[in-house]
């Protein structure tokens, strides 16, 4: 499995996980990927972010969770 992120910017880290993308992976991937790619790219925050809410990772309630409480990443 693979992950990354994009933007109309430009692409992120391509990740390569040798097994399912659980919750606690995807929590990490946001703290330790997505927040210091998006401060890099968008450093004045003027991003939209969104996934495709397929996953069942992104569906879980801690996601929203850890969103909320990195909201100044991600106003």
């Amino acid at each position: 499995m693979v992950w990354i992120v994009l933007t109309l910017n430009g692409f992120g880290p391509l990740i390569q996980l040798n097994r399912s993308l659980t919750v606690n992976d995807y929590v990490q991937l946001l703290g330790e990927i997505l927040q210091s790619f998006m401060a890099f790219m968008y450093p004045k925050h003027d991003e939209i972010f969104m996934d495709n809410n397929v996953a069942t990772c992104h569906k879980a309630t801690i996601v929203p969770d850890w969103f909320k409480e990195h909201y100044e990443t991600f106003q």
